[in-house]
């Protein structure tokens, strides 16, 4: 797990003090080393010893590279990386890591979870090993099987192969985008690619200029992360499950962009029970290989059926041995999940340790948290997530294993419904949907009315569905209180256009996984664990397992009102009754709307500040709206926060409009 900055310099810039002032920016995703290459057009390449190089590192090259202190230097390619050790903590993970005969060189952030079976087939055809990392496997993997060897990769990988030889760069991104990976092309015609859109505030020519239409996405409709571009104007972020192959010998303006992986589309035929069977072994193994550290590993507890699955299966393979749990709590009961975290710790030999974020710690972290993030977030439930990463790293844990991805896979949140209903309606099962709907009533006491309204959400055409939104008070596309007009803003429902309107539980977590749900969630958890220097790893995003389950029918997932059915079957005598049989669901939350209630002047005077800040984005009647949630006059929305955060951003990386 680590952070790198490549840049295709084209001899236009200093591309060592480039690359070095990159890297100064993230030292916190890589605390324990740091390394600088430099290729010219010839293909040759020094590597440079900055002060926080091991100098060990540096001993064992390949004879064709050069070796010198930091200095300025140009070339055709630079290459930076600040390494965060946890597999073979030695020097000998080093990165830029080079290739035995100096034509290959990578940098890399991840984890490669397959490592060692890849390494058992690479000595068979040849290969010999210096370190025991997964980087070094990585390499040698490429240059065995080249580009198709991402369709053998387990693992969450954001990385850069250079050849020498083709004077190329290669750049690839995992599956579901778990690690980030931007680039950016600057007016004075090069351009890089980085882990996080920071590292580009320090490069020449730099100038952050906002995405209006991405500005409207957030503050109006609450997403950002759901397309390759971001809000600021000219950064774009490689998507999931992308590669591409560029020159570095002439820097270019626009990359061919290849979508590696494809999501399955066939339906397997096992029955329920075989599924449950075949879902359990597939995440244990899962588990099991993401155990695999040499530092401390311990784990995420919300109290939900995923996190609790994730501690309870680390618990059987960890028999006898500790591990430590990091649970967000609330002294608000209806924001508290103490109850059904405690089932959990009481059947396991956990540690746990327990947060209770607070107003007072938002108010004087968010400078810290926006720049961490890079872009505005939505809620302040981040603040739970970054508490519990401050936690874990004051702990001396440095990975943690958490239950991103779960929800899209397994239908677990309530918006399947209306996708499921919607489909039972197209197909006319009209008895099936009627008794679905008494069901979803009976276990979650939603009303037939509510459930009808969901229902036509997912079906009525847009000329009735948008004014029918603004009606029932919900987001619509037009809006009044930002200035569109004069941005250059189209009003239109993002949703619709990325596929909400979906009429399968197959369908939504397709768009779930790939634009709406989990690739913000997967920003916020790299950047809030990355900021305390700790990994964190996902075992249901395991590939065989999403496979599968994507592979599985509607109903293994969602029947009769009970979400993740294969998940609660599979866990059956792992999982606490209570937990396996609960249908409450909370998350990482926070009591946003209790704090902005309780001192309704103070955020009245952030939201005008947010105002200013926002240099004609939003205008006055952004204050009203914020004073009908501050008076309760509407019902409270985050769309307040939204605003706040926003301003924020804009204020500190100098965004002009």
């Amino acid at each position: 797990m680590c952070g790198y900055i490549a840049i295709v310099a084209g001899d236009k810039i200093d591309v060592s003090q480039s690359v070095l002032a990159s890297l100064k920016l993230i030292n916190h995703r890589g605390p324990d080393d740091e390394g600088v290459a430099v290729f010219d057009h010839h293909g040759a390449v020094t590597v440079m010893s900055s002060q926080d190089t091991q100098a060990q590192a540096l001993q064992d090259l390949p004879d064709s590279i050069a070796v010198q202190p930091m200095g300025s230097m140009s070339g055709k390619l630079g290459f930076g990386h600040r390494r965060l050790s946890i597999v073979d903590l030695s020097a000998q993970g080093h990165q830029p890591m080079f290739s035995e005969d100096g034509r290959y060189s990578i940098i890399f952030n991840g984890e490669i979870y397959n490592y060692l079976a890849l390494k058992e087939s690479l000595i068979k055809v040849g290969f010999l090993f210096r370190s025991d990392t997964d980087t070094e496997v990585l390499l040698a993997a490429y240059q065995h099987w080249g580009e198709r060897c991402l369709d053998k990769l387990n693992g969450m990988f954001s990385f850069v192969i250079a050849d020498v030889r083709a004077k190329t760069v290669f750049i690839a991104r995992d599956r579901y985008g778990v690690k980030p990976c931007y680039y950016w092309f600057s007016p004075l015609g090069y351009w890089a690619v980085a882990s996080e859109i920071k590292q580009f505030t320090v490069l020449p020519g730099w100038r952050a200029k906002l995405n209006a239409q991405k500005a409207y996405d957030y503050l109006n409709w609450s997403l950002s992360d759901h397309t390759s571009e971001t809000l600021f104007q000219g950064v774009f972020q490689l998507p999931a499950g992308c590669c591409v192959t560029a020159s570095f010998l002439e820097p270019t303006s626009n990359l061919a962009i290849r979508q590696w992986y494809h999501t399955p589309s066939a339906q397997h035929d096992m029955t329920f029970d075989e599924a449950s069977s075949h879902f359990y072994d597939l995440l244990l193994d899962s588990v099991t290989l993401r155990l695999h550290s040499d530092v401390l590993v311990g784990t995420g507890l919300s109290g939900g059926l995923d996190s609790s699955s994730i501690v309870c299966l680390v618990d059987q393979l960890m028999t006898g041995k500790t591990h430590q749990t990091f649970s967000s709590c609330s002294h608000n009961p209806a924001f508290d999940e103490r109850s059904y975290i405690q089932q959990v710790v009481k059947q396991t030999t956990v540690n746990p340790h327990y947060v209770f974020p607070d107003l007072g710690q938002l108010l004087s972290e968010l400078g810290s948290i926006v720049w961490h993030q890079d872009e505005p977030f939505h809620t302040t439930s981040i603040l739970a997530e970054w508490q519990i990463y401050q936690t874990v790293a004051a702990s001396g844990v440095k990975v943690t294993l958490d239950g991103h991805g779960a929800d899209e896979t397994l239908a677990g949140y309530h918006a399947f419904f209306a996708a499921r209903l919607a489909g039972m309606f197209n197909q006319a099962k009209f008895s099936t949907l009627f008794s679905e709907m008494g069901a979803i009533h009976n276990v979650h006491q939603y009303s037939y009315l509510g459930l009808g309204m969901q229902m036509m959400n997912m079906l009525l055409p847009e000329a009735i569905r948008q004014p029918l939104r603004r009606l029932s008070g919900k987001m619509s596309a037009s809006i009044d209180w930002m200035n569109c007009a004069q941005l250059g803003v189209e009003p239109v429902d993002p949703y619709q256009q990325l596929g909400v309107k979906s009429q399968s539980v197959q369908q939504l977590s397709q768009v779930q996984l790939g634009a709406t749900s989990l690739p913000v969630q997967l920003h916020w958890c790299d950047r809030d664990s990355m900021a305390h220097s700790v990994e964190s790893r996902a075992p249901f995003l395991d590939h065989r397992l999403v496979d599968f389950i994507l592979s599985c029918p509607d109903d293994f997932k969602l029947k009769r009102g009970v979400t993740k059915r294969i998940l609660r079957q599979s866990m059956e005598g792992v999982l606490p009754k209570g937990i396996q049989n609960r249908v409450s669901k909370m998350g990482f939350v926070t009591a946003e709307s209790e704090w902005v209630r309780s001192q309704p002047e103070f955020f009245s005077l952030q939201l005008e500040q947010a105002i200013e800040k926002s240099h004609g984005v939003l205008n006055h009647k952004a204050c009203q709206v914020g004073q009908d949630i501050l008076l309760g006059k509407q019902p409270y929305q985050s769309s307040l926060w939204r605003m706040i955060c926003f301003g924020e951003w804009m204020q500190q990386f100098k965004v002009a409009v």
